[in-house]
């Protein structure tokens, strides 16, 4: 799989040189979800609350990253760090929150940022997802949560299906995190209570629980 990732990068750089369109690729683990929030309404508060300075922080380092590498290819800055600087500086002064409202506007949409969740659809139910067992969150596998929220409505099975945007799952914890029996793990936000029950088992089985403490992964993980 690492030598497959590494192909991918390579042949997505190599397509847009043919093309005549830099591209630069950035490697991150997947084992785990990005950020705490899955789902589409979720995932865009999420989003605003990195604008805002807010949001958790391996996502936030992440766009952090893009932005600088956006610039960097872009010949506005020197390098990675004077484009982290500088995005973190249009984070802290309210102008990239500010950009992303006239976008917003100019696209037809409505941001409340004093609304809850900004204004963004909600969903019905809330329910947390107790752990079994105390210990260290060993894994979090980012596929069965994804198929979990497109169970409830967060995804297409086919292409006529609808999407339900309010549905999804809120991470509470993340890989290496210290967690005590029937402590939250997750919050299942679904449409109804029979959605979460099923969303709650498939969750269930994407967590392990270690009793010896976990190693927080990292980020960018070193591709052999």
């Amino acid at each position: 799989m690492p030598c497959a990732t590494r192909e991918l990068a390579a042949a997505l750089e190599a397509t847009g040189d043919a093309m005549g369109v830099p591209v630069k690729t950035v490697i991150t683990a997947m084992d785990e979800p990005l950020g705490l929030a899955v789902g589409n309404a979720l995932e865009a508060a999420e989003g605003i609350r990195i604008l805002e300075g807010a949001g958790p922080p391996d996502v936030t380092d992440l766009t952090l990253r893009l932005v600088a590498e956006m610039l960097l290819l872009a010949g506005l800055v020197p390098g990675i760090r004077e484009g982290e600087s500088l995005a973190r500086s249009a984070v802290a002064s309210g102008r990239a929150f500010e950009r992303f409202e006239r976008i917003v506007a100019a696209q037809g949409g409505r941001l409340d940022p004093r609304a809850p969740a900004y204004g963004l659809p909600r969903a019905k139910i809330v329910v947390p997802l107790a752990a079994a067992s105390s210990g260290f969150i060993a894994r979090v596998d980012a596929r069965a949560v994804g198929e979990a929220v497109r169970e409830m409505g967060g995804g297409r099975f086919k292409t006529e299906d609808r999407i339900d945007p309010s549905v999804g799952v809120v991470l509470l914890g993340k890989c290496g995190d210290e967690i005590a029996a029937g402590g939250a793990l997750f919050e299942i936000h679904a449409s109804d209570e029979e959605t979460a029950r099923i969303a709650a088992r498939t969750i269930g089985d994407a967590i392990a629980i270690s009793r010896e403490p976990v190693p927080r992964p990292p980020l960018y993980p070193t591709i052999d």
